[in-house]
């Protein structure tokens, strides 16, 4: 067996697993919903501009998003891969929401390499926020003085500190994806 049969053989373990939720996250996000929902908007808003749309867009992205991180300190008791794979799903339907605005139609290979383009550093950067973040919180939670009311607050240092990261991560994935977008014709050659 020769070195690129053994290499396309053996699994990487966690990143195999990893790359196969994202990769199916994104398979499961419909793009009909996204051009309905950016269908509704333009109903509602006829006269806005496509920035305005894409605005409003990633307002709602990231009130949802900062809302699942505000739950953050209730949804680790569910599990982390969970609100990470909501997160992720809600970020790859405002790609394809900010693809419909600009009206460009995707093929499935397209629609994935996109969401994992734009959505990529997003899912890293999140974890490794989240990580010092924890950190973080760590830190405030040990120089402030040991009382009950601390101990209390310690959640909601990190439900604001993931609230945060939620809502900038997903508003640059919402900059990245009108960015590029705005700067590529569509495929139908619009």
């Amino acid at each position: 067996m020769t070195a690129e049969a053994v290499s396309e053989t053996q699994s990487t373990g966690p990143l195999d697993s990893v790359a196969t939720y994202l990769s199916n996250a994104i398979d499961r996000t419909d793009e009909d919903a996204a051009l309905a929902r950016v269908h509704a908007l333009r109903e509602a808003r006829p006269e806005a501009s496509n920035e305005e749309v894409v605005a409003s867009l990633v307002r709602r992205k990231c009130i949802r998003t900062g809302g699942m991180g505000a739950l953050s300190p209730v949804t680790s008791l569910i599990g982390v891969p969970l609100n990470l794979g909501l997160i992720f799903k809600w970020q790859a339907e405002l790609v394809l929401e900010v693809a419909a605005v600009y009206e460009h139609t995707l093929d499935d290979r397209e629609k994935r390499n996109i969401v994992l383009i734009v959505t990529g550093l997003s899912v890293g950067a999140t974890q490794v926020t989240r990580i010092i973040g924890g950190w973080l919180e760590g830190i405030v939670a040990r120089r402030v003085a040991k009382t009950t009311v601390t101990r209390a607050s310690t959640p909601l240092i990190g439900a604001v500190i993931s609230a945060s990261v939620n809502v900038i991560f997903t508003y640059l994935v919402g900059r990245r994806a009108q960015t590029y977008f705005s700067q590529h014709t569509s495929v139908d050659g619009a």
